[in-house]
């Protein structure tokens, strides 16, 4: 059973731009949902995730994140990831985004525990459908253990500039995953577009 196909969802929660863009410095809280296809069991979980990035360049940036989940018949997973994006601004509204991360995924059973490492790539599109609207979708690939390739969709709502509310939707082989975060930016997310009232 793969148990770290549910952790592409928030890995992949949106990216941003600096000054004259969105904003690659933020850090993410979110609710984990998951439901897991495992042969002739499912398995389902939930849990927490928390996502940090920092801009280094208007082009570039660094991020960290953790995922902590429980599952039914006894089953923890925790995830960590450490890696670099970077962003190519399409037009006003858009944006073409790539990541590469270092993945550490721990999962303890009642009949013992495992852990390993790899990586994850992801390639996707940012935009901004209205002043306070903005939708992420693309693929992910994880190779930890077992190679996985994920599609993405997550989308989030602006209060002001500086908070969002949002959610997320991660699909692998009958996995799916359902996250509910909260963000707080600390750049200057519309500044390509018109600022949310």
């Amino acid at each position: 059973m793969n148990t770290r196909t549910w952790i592409a969802g928030l890995l992949l929660l949106p990216l941003s731009v600096l000054a004259d863009g969105f904003d690659y410095t933020y850090v993410e809280a979110g609710f984990l949902s998951s439901e897991i296809n495992a042969g002739p069991f499912d398995a389902d979980g939930d849990g927490i995730g928390i996502l940090g990035s920092y801009a280094i360049h208007e082009e570039f940036h660094l991020f960290a994140g953790y995922e902590d989940q429980s599952f039914d018949f006894g089953i923890d997973s925790s995830t960590l990831f450490l890696g670099g994006g970077i962003n190519y601004v399409l037009d006003d509204d858009w944006d073409l985004i790539g990541r590469l991360s270092y993945v550490s995924a721990d999962v303890d059973t009642p009949v013992g525990s495992a852990d390993d490492d790899g990586y994850a790539l992801m390639g996707g599109v940012r935009g901004r459908l209205t002043s306070n609207v903005e939708l992420d979708a693309g693929l992910n690939y994880f190779d930890v253990g077992d190679s996985d390739t994920s599609l993405f969709v997550n989308g989030r709502y602006y209060l002001n500039d500086g908070l969002a509310v949002g959610g997320g939707l991660g699909l692998n082989d009958g996995d799916m995953t359902l996250s509910i975060t909260v963000r707080a930016q600390f750049g200057h997310r519309n500044s390509r577009g018109a600022n949310p009232d």
